[in-house]
């Protein structure tokens, strides 16, 4: 898996928030894989995605970010680390 997007939540968390429509609509599809973020001020900070809903695009995380992103940051997601 390798797909960028970016927030698409005016009230994102540190540990959830929503990603862009483009993402896929299948629910836990990106659990295990790593989200990277490449715009904000969470630029280069990684974890790693453990819940996923399909239908509404939110990714959650066991760790949070440092913060919470902000709408409209650009991140990627990669690889499984089960």
């Amino acid at each position: 898996v390798f797909v960028g997007a970016t927030v698409n939540d005016t009230g994102p968390a540190a540990a959830s928030f929503k990603g862009a429509s483009s993402l896929n609509s299948t629910n836990s599809f990106y659990v295990g894989s790593v989200l990277v973020f490449t715009s904000g001020t969470l630029k280069g900070v990684a974890r790693k995605i453990t819940g996923y809903s399909g239908a509404t695009r939110t990714l959650a995380f066991a760790t949070a970010f440092p913060a919470a992103p902000g709408n409209g940051d650009s991140f990627y997601i990669t690889g499984r680390i089960d």
